[in-house]
């Protein structure tokens, strides 16, 4: 179950990330917006990783 509920968290987790990267390139935004953005799907992706290691 906590496999199941794993493997639910990375695929998202992947997604995400290829979402950001995503916007990144449509966007091609100035130095300070796309480090804003960095920073804002950093943070995220830092809470997930934390939330699945207290999953254990």
């Amino acid at each position: 179950m906590i496999a199941d509920d794993l493997f639910f968290i990375i695929e998202h987790l992947t997604i995400l990330g290829l979402i950001s990267i995503f916007i990144k390139f449509i966007s091609g935004a100035e130095g300070n917006e796309l480090k804003r953005k960095s920073i804002i799907g950093g943070s995220i992706l830092l809470i997930s990783i934390l939330a699945v290691i207290y999953l254990f």
